[in-house]
């Protein structure tokens, strides 16, 4: 996995992970902004060892998923949203294989 960082308008970092150095497809986004590099690696790291992920239906009817933190504040997102919870599910799974990579 890899992990891009940029400004946002704000001037807070921003992540996006992605699945490769060769892909740039993204496959996570951070939830919010940081004021460093360093804290905004940090957060992006805790996406690899979160085990609380959930899909989650807005308001207009399509779907994300979100992954929260130790303290239950989400961390990371879909960067995209989905038709129905089926595809966001398998968004989900193919999101959860990359991980465990990772975390091997």
């Amino acid at each position: 996995m890899r992990v891009m960082v940029r400004m946002g308008q704000d001037g807070q970092r921003l992540w996006t992970a992605t699945q490769s150095r060769t892909s740039s497809v993204p496959l996570a986004s951070g939830t919010r902004g940081y004021p460093d590099v360093g804290s905004c690696m940090d957060a992006a790291r805790q996406l690899v060892e979160s085990d609380s992920m959930l899909a989650l239906q807005d308001g207009d009817g399509r779907w994300a998923w979100v992954a929260y933190g130790p303290d239950g504040t989400p961390t990371a997102r879909s960067p995209f949203t989905y038709d129905n919870a089926a595809a966001c599910g398998l968004a989900l799974r193919e999101l959860r294989g990359v991980l465990a990579l990772e975390r091997a």
